[in-house]
């Protein structure tokens, strides 16, 4: 009976645990003004955006025409992406219906 209780209570602290430890990650699809026209272009973003702060993911496109973003909302918000962007001469719009919540992954 002691063994039950000690295993029901690890598990129980083990799945508190993993939800304390969930992040709020986000994804979302930008298009850039001026618009990206070379690989260059896509370095430039890429290489910049990528150190903001929450930034997981940074995939520029320029034959999309498309920047897709994959941060933790909970270091970042969207608009200070978008200001990063601002900082090195891009404009952007979030492409519609592009902002999706990711789901943590359960070990």
């Amino acid at each position: 009976m002691k063994i039950s209780l000690k295993v029901l209570a690890l598990g129980v602290l083990m799945m508190a645990q993993g939800a304390l430890l969930a992040k709020d990650v986000r994804t979302a699809v930008l298009t850039t003004t001026p618009k990206m026209s070379c690989a260059n272009c896509e370095l430039k973003i890429r290489n910049y955006i990528r150190f903001e702060k929450g930034i997981r993911k940074v995939e520029p496109r320029a034959e999309l025409q498309q920047v897709y973003i994959e941060y933790d909302a909970d270091k970042v918000s969207l608009e200070r992406i978008r200001e990063g962007f601002q900082k090195i001469g891009y404009a952007t719009e979030i492409v519609p219906d592009s902002l999706v919540k990711i789901k943590p992954k359960r070990k």
